[in-house]
């Protein structure tokens, strides 16, 4: 699991920009995905796809289960986090 700089700029009146790091990956497809409060996502592992998580608004505690570990990681807006193949993750 790899953690990545998300870039937050915000101006008085104008919002924020934010700059998405380049994943260190070829991207094929990307997804847009909410939840509301105590609703589980994700529950399962890719075999082959690497995966970025990166929480756009809010927070959420992701959960990623692998041969030899598990760990719980609070995901903010901060940082975009890189999933391996083969691990199972669950986003709450």
């Amino acid at each position: 699991m790899d953690f990545l700089k998300v870039s937050l700029h915000s101006s008085p009146g104008m919002g924020r920009l934010s700059v998405i790091p380049e994943p260190p990956f070829a991207t094929r497809n990307q997804f847009l995905l909410s939840a509301m409060n105590g609703e589980v996502r994700g529950d399962h592992a890719h075999r082959k796809a690497t995966q970025m998580i990166w929480v756009m608004k809010g927070s959420c505690q992701l959960i990623t289960q692998y041969p030899g570990g598990r760990h719980i990681v609070s995901c903010s807006e901060e940082y975009a986090i890189v999933i391996n193949p083969m691990v199972w993750i669950q986003l709450c």
